[in-house]
């Protein structure tokens, strides 16, 4: 990975900072690491980014905070946290980060995450275009776009909603969603899906009782619905 792929790394623990910062530095990435979320959230809103690295506990604030101001500048997230509950899971997934890692870590394992995040964002070779009526989904430049809208998607939603997109009218049952959608991803679980799945008809603007694209099929899983219209291959 070249170093003009930046990341921002917000963490107060300095020794871990310390090592993490070294890892991704190995890796190829150029670091900037912030201690503070008063600092963090000022340098998000002036400086571009790859990727965000948030703690969740910070000495001034919450790195969901932060989480926040990243998905309003499209940046991909990862949350650190010492919190390992499910439901504190499902939350940093609702608010839109990509990935979940519990303290303590592998610096190791974070810098493959990191990279494996990094390639569903930019894969190497690119699916088709997927075209229905009012709906487009480009998997090359990671845009979702309804009735001429924009549509700003997690990479994690959007892989979701390609993997359900790209194979409309077939059922996927929620452990065949994880394996597809998301096959080196971790920590990934049934409410995780339906979270992820809620927050896919929120932004689509779909009624879950009567829905145009996503259709749940009781105790099997769900169902892309809409009808693809002529499609091109990259």
């Amino acid at each position: 990975m070249k170093l003009n792929t930046r990341i921002i790394y917000v963490e107060d623990e300095q020794d871990t900072a310390d090592i993490v910062s070294a890892y991704l530095e190995h890796a190829g990435y150029c670091v900037t690491h912030l201690t503070t979320h008063e600092i963090a959230k000022k340098v998000l809103y002036k400086e571009d980014f790859d990727l965000a690295i948030l703690d969740i506990m910070l000495p001034d604030g919450s790195g969901l905070e932060l989480l926040q101001s990243a998905v309003e500048h499209n940046i991909p997230s990862i949350l650190l946290s010492a919190k390992k509950t499910e439901a504190e899971r499902i939350e940093g997934f609702r608010l839109g980060a990509d990935d979940y890692v519990c303290k303590p870590f592998s610096p190791r394992e974070l810098t493959y995450r990191v990279k494996a995040l990094l390639n569903r964002l930019h894969p190497t070779k690119h699916g088709r275009v997927l075209y229905f009526n009012g709906l487009q989904i480009d998997p090359e430049y990671h845009t979702v776009t309804l009735n001429d809208t924009a549509i700003r998607f997690t990479s994690l939603e959007f892989a979701l909603l390609y993997t359900l997109a790209s194979n409309a009218k077939k059922v996927f049952s929620r452990d065949m969603l994880i394996t597809q959608a998301w096959p080196n991803a971790s920590d990934i679980t049934d409410r995780a899906i339906d979270t992820h799945i809620a927050n896919l008809r929120k932004k689509l603007n779909d009624n879950r009782q009567n829905p145009c694209w996503i259709q749940t099929i009781y105790g099997q899983g769900y169902q892309f619905i809409a009808t693809p219209l002529n499609e091109t291959t990259n």
